[in-house]
């Protein structure tokens, strides 16, 4: 019998993606954190229009998802910075991860995804904790700013391929 290969970390960030895509929130891959040399894996901004008293829209309110991805018991446990500065934060793992660790291995708060791989090779993901919401940990201006730079990043590698 055939072991399942470990999703690479560009095939989870585009699972992530994907996924959120459809719902039609922005979402970019290794972005650096505003007045840090932290890096998170995953982010995603997802903007919501406030209502004033009146009813009538006031601005904008959005959350914030951090998500750390984590393939390997190692990189797990490693000493690198997890990123858990947004409104709602996740750790990604892989099957094989998730089903090593303990409810004590995991910082309190924080949203669980767990990443499967049918047998025709194909992943999927499962939410398995919901994550608590918390205030931002960084300025939203400054956190936005990266996000668009970090979206430019993107875009400028899409286009190289293009030519």
């Amino acid at each position: 019998m055939m072991k399942n290969k470990l999703p690479t970390e560009r095939e989870i960030q585009q699972l992530l993606f994907e996924h959120h895509k459809k719902m039609g929130i922005l979402s970019v891959r290794e972005m650096r954190i505003p007045r840090s040399k932290e890096r998170v894996d995953f982010i995603i901004y997802e903007h919501h229009y406030a209502n004033d008293r009146k009813g009538k829209q006031s601005g904008r309110n959005g959350i914030w998802k951090f998500y750390e991805i984590k393939r390997t018991l190692s990189d797990f446990k490693s000493k690198c910075k997890l990123s858990f500065q947004g409104n709602l934060n996740y750790y990604v793992l892989t099957e094989e991860l998730y089903n090593k660790l303990n409810k004590d291995d995991f910082k309190k708060g924080v949203g669980i995804i767990v990443i499967y791989r049918y047998k025709n090779n194909n992943l999927y993901l499962e939410y398995k904790k919901r994550p608590k919401r918390q205030e931002l940990q960084v300025d939203h201006g400054e956190l936005m700013w990266c996000f668009m730079k970090a979206q430019g990043r993107e875009l400028d590698k899409y286009r190289m391929k293009e030519l």
